[in-house]
Parts: C-alpha cells; structure tokens; sequence
C-alpha cells in the first residue's frame, strides 16, 4: 500500500525492512536547534522524516506544521532550504539563518 510521504513521516514509529521471518528496525534521529531570521526552531529527524519545531523562550516547544522539510533532503542542505522556506521573516536585523546547536 503506498501513503503519500507526510501521512507516512507523521505515522511512522521507525523504518522497518521485511525479510522472510524477520523484522529488522532501523532507527536514526538527528536534531539540531537553528536560528532563522532571529526565530529559534529545532529539527529533527527520525525515522527518516523531518519534523520542524517551534521554540519558546521557556524551551517549550510546538509543531511547526508550516515548516515542511523534504525526507529526502540532507542535514548539509537544510540551512539553505530552511533559509529559502522562511525568507519573509528577514529584516535588517535579523538576516542570518544559522546553526545554534546540533
């Protein structure tokens, strides 16, 4: 059965590869807070799908259900897409869009 890829990435506990009598998990997560265009927001990956969340200035967060982030693409390629993605929010004084921690 195939699902398209956001109902897959949001329903999906971890990537499981079949073989005959065997199941065999595959788990990877990733995650790293970015500053974008002075809003601090965290992605992470698990599960091979990218989930992009808000963070408050107490630490908590929310799911950014406006923030899509491609499965396929690359922690190396996120800061460019994220910057393209978000470029409303740029101002003179906040411009950059940078990794604060991962």
């Amino acid at each position: 059965m195939l699902f398209s890829l956001k109902k897959q990435c949001r329903t999906s506990k971890s990537t499981r590869a079949q073989t005959p009598g065997r199941v065999i998990i595959m788990l990877a997560s990733s995650k790293m807070k970015i500053n974008v265009y002075g809003k601090i927001v965290e992605v992470v990956k698990k599960d091979n799908c990218w989930r992009v969340f808000y963070v408050g200035s107490e630490g908590k967060k929310r799911l950014a259900n406006d923030l899509v982030i491609p499965s396929e693409l690359h922690a190396n390629e996120l800061l460019e897409y994220i910057a393209d993605l978000c470029h409303e929010w740029e101002t003179k004084t906040n411009n950059k869009v940078e990794i604060l921690t991962s």
